[in-house]
């Protein structure tokens, strides 16, 4: 009796022994790192805050100072630069954020963090459509847009607004300030951090088709340099390394975030890392959130760089001199045979009086 009472408590104990735990569903390890978020995306915010109010008002400047002989690419320009002006402007409140805390509320939360989803996704949707209006041209001969339809890119513009909006309201209704460990129990607005994951996913969807038509757009290119060509059809190809230059800028800035979103499934809190510390992965966000933000200011630089009649208004407008004999049938963005006019119907074209400081 005494060797069965034995044999049932070892066999308790290589049961008990060998059974295995169930973890948590929301079970996973966290690697905690020191929040330093005020070290360098103060310094970030604030720079890009003036170098890029400076070149997007500079751009403003120069379409209205040529606001007479409106062309296609001029809609497309003016809004990225109203985009990008309004991503600026609330930049000031991320530094904020991350030097003393949230103490502006949950619905100004919600709107900065709009503002925030809104620049990425309207410059992935409209960036395509103009690539794509280039791309037929070049390719297929064929005007998504015209002068004579100045409508068409108000009207696209106006979706990709409304679509930009839509897109972030996942964001807009899961977010509000909370009490972050990381700043010992300040509020925080964790913009960067996003509830929705879908967004990225799209992002990089976006970005590759982008790629493979770009990639197809540069052989037909490379095919046809030794092929006989007209001058419309080089000034043509040679629009199309600014949008392409324009559009690269903007997704290579913007798709370390979008991956940092992909990779993460499931958003860490501060709340699971001691005082003064946030999770890897949010520092990640912060960051490339942070680096995609500065990207605001590129888009101006790559005007100056690229654009060689929109050079030459800026510096003339900045030099306070006009020049009246300018040719307004070609665009600042040096667009030149796809924004003319076939049949001479379209807007009239006048010089505007010489600028005065």
């Amino acid at each position: 009796m005494a060797y069965l009472a034995e044999s049932e408590v070892d066999m308790d104990v290589r049961f008990e022994m060998n059974s295995t735990f169930d973890y948590p569903d929301d079970y996973r390890t966290t690697t905690c790192v020191p929040a330093h978020e005020p070290v360098f995306i103060q310094v970030m915010f604030y720079t890009a805050l003036v170098l890029g109010l400076l070149g997007n008002a500079l751009v403003l400047a120069v379409l209205w100072q040529k606001r007479r002989s409106w062309r296609v690419t001029d809609t497309f320009v003016l809004n990225l630069a109203v985009v990008d002006i309004l991503l600026l402007v609330s930049l000031p409140f991320w530094a904020v954020n991350a030097t003393k805390g949230w103490t502006f509320g949950t619905k100004f939360c919600q709107a900065v963090a709009v503002i925030f989803k809104m620049n990425i996704y309207f410059g992935m949707f409209l960036l395509p459509c103009i690539s794509a209006h280039h791309f037929l041209l070049i390719v297929k001969n064929f005007r998504v847009y015209s002068t004579k339809r100045l409508w068409a890119p108000h009207a696209t513009c106006l979706a990709v607004w409304v679509a930009s909006f839509l897109l972030s309201i996942g964001d807009w209704t899961s977010l509000e300030s909370v009490s972050d460990p990381a700043y010992l129990g300040r509020d925080w607005c964790p913009m960067a951090i996003s509830q929705w994951r879908g967004g990225g996913a799209v992002f990089l969807a976006v970005t590759v088709v982008m790629v493979l038509a770009y990639s197809l757009l540069l052989v037909l290119q490379l095919q046809r340099q030794n092929g006989a060509q007209d001058k419309e059809q080089s000034k043509r190809r040679k629009a199309v390394w600014p949008i392409l230059a324009l559009t690269a800028v903007f997704f290579i800035g913007w798709v370390p975030y979008n991956v940092a979103l992909v990779v993460d499934p499931r958003p860490a809190g501060a709340d699971d890392c001691p005082n003064s510390q946030r999770t890897a992965m949010e520092m990640v966000l912060i960051a490339t959130a942070a680096v995609g933000c500065v990207m605001c200011i590129a888009k101006p630089f790559l005007y100056l760089v690229l654009a060689r009649r929109f050079r030459t208004h800026a510096l003339e407008l900045v030099t306070c001199r006009s020049n009246t004999q300018s040719n307004h049938k070609i665009s600042l963005w040096d667009s030149g045979g796809e924004e003319e006019e076939e049949d001479g119907d379209g807007p009239e074209k006048r010089s505007l009086p010489q600028s005065k400081c």
